[in-house]
């Protein structure tokens, strides 16, 4: 009798089952009666028991009560995934946004794909355009690094933690060329070349030497030569749908109005590279201060001779330069904070939290003009889907296509001052001090240079040389003249901008 109970049980609670989930009038039913249950409603209960009683055979009820409790776990399941979000299918539904379409299919190439903004660049392109094809980075030996081992260095970086975990073959995406952008033909292999220009379609030459005080041999041969060498390989892709050369909004850090547009440089660039490649470095290095002209180091000269080179041969090229400002460590993605460098405003944060800095050449009152790295990377992206669409609507109208420029700051929406930086820097840095700090945290900003000079000799040239006759004394190695040295021939971005500075931003605001 039991075994045919047991039968009877499993094949009604089947059934049941079956009616209830599909039913919503049943479902609706053993809901309310759960509810009255779970409630402890007793008059409820009571009365839906007793309908249920008098509706079932008396050899049926034993079944009844271990399918109700089936039923209560079925209700709460059905709840949990009632609230549950979307799945992933779900998801995945949702129209590609017109920036994700057109890098949908496309085979980017990209120099400097191993600096702080070209990782950057590498990691955002994988993780929010899923359906791009391949990204081909320019690589070139390193440190006794070859070309493969950089790369892979780099896709293990922390920064695509957040990719690896959504997409673990995220990198037979990335495939490294070996070259060199200081070398004609950027230094690829003919068969590189041939494949390259067969396959892709964007191009963003972030490839520059970021040091300030560069030789200016090394900065044009970078800066310049490599800029017109990827030119000059970009007209033989018949795939092209845009190039973006990242420059910076400081190569015109004179100006009172930075404007987006190419400012005339003393020299042009055909002349400068006939100079450097005929001079050696010591006459270079004596004439280099009046080819300077009133721009501050070799860095932003370069940059500002280079967007000259474009204007001429960029001709007939769907080509748009990109400005950033002070670019800084990360907002919010893919890690909050990331950075992996000391240059520019990081590099002040950095000395001045060590206690290493202590004056600062600086107009408080001036606009710091950082910007984020991942914002900056936003705007990047944007741009090359943009200059596409302008060369497109130039063609369409028969006219000649001029390049766009975008000056990518934050003077206009988010303005700080550099004395608001270092006071927030300041505080944070006394929150949570550097452990190698030689010092207190304390940095003073000085407006005047003969001051800055004055104060910086007081306060670092004098505790230097101290530091540095303990050192030998005690038989250790001498350092802290040769850091002093180094940080007083930095042109930190703090000493060219000033207060009455300002910056147009018409093409990045549409």
């Amino acid at each position: 009798m039991s075994a045919t109970i047991e039968t009877g049980f499993d094949t009604r609670v089947e059934n049941l089952t079956s009616i209830m989930i599909s039913s919503e009038k049943n479902w609706n039913t053993i809901h309310r009666m759960i509810t009255a249950i779970m409630k402890m409603e007793e008059t409820e209960e009571d009365l839906l028991q007793d309908q249920f009683e008098k509706a079932l055979p008396q050899e049926s009820k034993g079944w009844f009560y271990s399918f109700l409790h089936r039923q209560i776990n079925i209700f709460f399941v059905w709840e949990t995934l009632q609230a549950m979000p979307p799945l992933q299918q779900d998801v995945q539904e949702i129209p590609p946004t017109p920036i994700q379409s057109f890098y949908s299919g496309a085979n980017v190439f990209i120099t400097g794909g191993t600096g702080f903004l070209g990782q950057l660049l590498v990691e955002k392109l994988l993780r929010s355009c899923p359906d791009i094809r391949t990204i081909y980075l320019l690589v070139r030996e390193k440190a006794n690094k070859d070309m493969i081992t950089r790369v892979d260095e780099i896709l293990d970086e922390c920064i695509f933690d957040k990719l690896k975990a959504a997409c673990s073959k995220y990198k037979y995406k990335v495939i490294g060329i070996e070259g060199d952008c200081t070398l004609p033909r950027l230094g690829m292999s003919e068969q590189d070349r041939m494949m390259l220009a067969a396959e892709v379609s964007v191009v963003f030459h972030s490839a520059a030497t970021v040091n300030f005080n560069e030789k200016l041999k090394t900065a044009v041969d970078i800066n310049v030569k490599g800029t017109k060498e990827l030119l000059d390989f970009c007209r033989v892709m018949p795939k092209l749908k845009a190039i973006v050369h990242v420059s910076t909004v400081y190569c015109n850090c004179t100006e009172t109005i930075i404007d987006e547009q190419v400012a005339p440089t003393k020299v042009g660039y055909k002349d400068l590279m006939t100079l450097t490649d005929m001079l050696d470095d010591t006459i270079l290095t004596r004439i280099t201060p009046n080819m300077l002209g009133n721009l501050p180091n070799t860095y932003t000269f370069t940059k500002r001779v280079t967007e000259n080179m474009i204007l001429e041969e960029g001709e007939n090229l769907p080509l748009g330069i990109y400005r950033p400002a002070i670019v800084i460590s990360t907002y919010k993605e893919p890690l909050r904070g990331w950075i992996n460098n000391m240059y520019g405003a990081v590099g002040v944060a950095t000395g001045s939290g060590t206690g290493v800095l202590r004056v600062l050449h600086c107009d408080g009152q001036a606009n710091a003009n950082l910007v984020p790295a991942d914002m900056c990377i936003n705007g990047l992206i944007a741009v090359a889907w943009e200059v596409e669409q302008k060369f497109l609507e130039s063609k369409q109208n028969k006219i000649s296509f001029d390049i766009p420029i975008y000056n990518y700051e934050s003077s206009l929406d988010q303005p700080i001052s550099w004395n608001r930086y270092l006071e927030l820097t300041s505080m944070y840095g006394i929150i949570t001090p550097y452990l190698n700090s030689v010092w207190y945290f304390c940095l003073t900003l000085i407006k005047s240079k003969w001051l800055y000079q004055l104060a910086a000799f007081m306060v670092h040239t004098v505790p230097a040389f101290i530091l540095d006759a303990l050192l030998l004394v005690t038989g250790k190695r001498r350092r802290f003249m040769k850091l002093y040295s180094k940080i007083h021939h930095t042109n930190f971005p703090t000493s060219y901008p000033t207060s009455a500075q300002r910056i147009s931003n018409l093409n990045r605001r549409g």
